[in-house]
């Protein structure tokens, strides 16, 4: 009985490392997303980003996204929305995600946009920035750009 339970334990581990993970204190639900925002009275940040194979993706994920600086734009002024296109696992919401990289026209990882509550983008930002730049001009739209 005990080997069964190890092996449904350890079955159950490799499924859910098959699926990408969003990192914490963000979403990958778009709709739920703009909800929020709108709600909250704050901007969305929304990383299109390949999270296990683009080398820019990855880069901005440790020297920008990581930072306690860029963490606490979440905590007040930004609804953070993780749009992943993994190689080696499976995104939360594949077609949706899809979908949005073709409505808001994405050609390349990393690319993020901020945006009010309902979708219009106030500022694209494609490629890794070093941080303090990165964050500066998320403050700067923020600042110029209350939420709608």
């Amino acid at each position: 009985m005990k080997k069964i339970f190890a092996v449904l334990f350890l079955a159950g581990m490799f499924a859910g490392s098959l699926l990408a993970a969003t990192p914490k204190g963000w979403t990958s639900d778009f709709e739920k997303a703009k909800l929020t925002a709108a709600k909250e009275n704050r901007l969305m940040y929304v990383l299109f980003t390949g999270s296990d194979w683009c080398g820019y993706c990855i880069k901005l994920q440790k020297e920008v996204l990581s930072t306690k600086e860029f963490q606490k734009l979440g905590e007040k002024d930004f609804i953070f929305v993780y749009i992943d296109f993994p190689r080696k696992s499976r995104a939360d919401n594949p077609m949706a995600n899809r979908v949005l990289s073709r409505m808001y026209k994405v050609q390349g990882f990393p690319t993020a946009f901020v945006m009010t509550p309902n979708g219009r983008v106030l500022e694209k930002i494609v490629g890794a920035l070093p941080a303090a730049a990165y964050i500066k001009k998320l403050q700067t739209v923020r600042r110029n750009n209350p939420a709608e």
